[in-house]
């Protein structure tokens, strides 16, 4: 990447980490998605493969349909067709943002990628696996509101969130939300109360680490990648 293109991901990057909640739309072409597809999204690529590897059900249990909640760039969607050996089992997409462009972006990404999968532009009424990805830093508690429907009526929900305390304090009170409606899969397999939530709790948080792939350690890409951010 240039240089232009690296001050962009830098100030895109340091928006994340000083967000309190809420960010504007800062899609403002395809060039920052683009951007952001071959640095910071890969990098939350690596923690959905984490996931993924560790997931105690098949992927062919899941429905064939993935909604994708604040797609950004798609790598959640695309992460977990990767996934899929047969090359057959997902059938449907459809990608939610609150920015048309990236929707746009993602769909034309999958199209290239995986074009036997359909791009659908509004929910049927079949079951769907539901994917969420790096949201809570810029999801207000009004905007998470109008998710919770899409939650409950989700037959699996795969979320991945950053591990920083906030965030991870806001997906174990959510899990609490959802105790009455899902069964827990992963990480934690109890139905009770998260152990984050009990009294005396409140400075820790839940988190793992993802491992970096192997081959990211001799690229020079990434070395520079590194040095930039």
């Amino acid at each position: 990447m240039d240089n232009v293109s690296w001050k962009r991901i830098q100030k895109l990057r340091q928006s994340y980490l000083d967000a309190q909640g809420y960010l504007p739309d800062y899609w403002q072409d395809d060039e920052l998605l683009q951007a952001y597809d071959e640095t910071l999204a890969q990098r939350i690529r690596w923690k959905w493969r984490a996931v993924l590897e560790g997931l105690p059900v098949d992927l062919q249990d899941l429905p064939p349909t993935i909604v994708d909640w604040g797609c950004g760039t798609g790598g959640a969607t695309r992460e977990l067709l990767s996934r899929d050996e047969s090359q057959s089992h997902f059938k449907h997409i459809l990608f939610l943002d609150r920015s048309s462009r990236a929707v746009k972006f993602a769909s034309q990404k999958v199209k290239v990628e995986y074009p036997n999968i359909s791009i659908q532009a509004k929910k049927g009424d079949e079951p769907y696996l539901l994917l969420v990805s790096h949201v809570f830093s810029e999801l207000p508690a009004e905007e998470l509101k109008k998710l919770l429907p899409l939650l409950s009526r989700a037959k699996f929900i795969l979320w991945v969130e950053s591990g920083r305390r906030l965030e991870s304090r806001r997906l174990s009170a959510l899990r609490e939300d959802l105790r009455a409606t899902h069964e827990f899969l992963a990480p934690c397999p109890h139905q009770g109360l998260c152990g984050m939530l009990v009294p005396a709790q409140e400075e820790n948080w839940c988190h793992f680490k993802a491992p970096v792939p192997r081959e990211v350690h001799h690229s020079a890409f990434w070395r520079e990648c590194s040095k930039q951010l």
